[in-house]
């Protein structure tokens, strides 16, 4: 997860229409140490200045997301699933660096 949360993050700044929220880190009781959290969901904001709807927009380039209207949010913001297979992952990725 640690290895697709930092593809994401690339991609995300080599766009420079997507922001991502800020890495957070909690204490592990098992560890007793502080560890990053890497959830299975990630919030994607779309930045661009003529994108309304993050979804649709991502729609028009292939990329299938969850509009933040369904979870009560702006509707520039996405969640994106962290799980997808590895190469459906990968695909995602590129496309979404690809977009300017």
């Amino acid at each position: 997860m640690v290895e697709r949360w930092n593809m994401l993050r690339e991609a995300a700044a080599a766009s420079g229409i997507f922001s991502l929220p800020e890495e957070t880190s909690g204490y592990c009781t098992f560890t007793k140490e502080m560890a990053a959290t890497n959830p299975a969901f990630a919030w994607l904001r779309c930045d661009g200045e003529d994108v309304e709807d993050c979804a649709s927009f991502l729609l028009s380039h292939k990329i299938l997301t969850r509009s933040g209207s369904q979870f009560g949010a702006d509707p520039r913001y996405v969640r994106v699933s962290m799980l997808d297979r590895d190469d459906a992952y990968d695909i995602f990725v590129r496309r979404l660096s690809s977009l300017k």
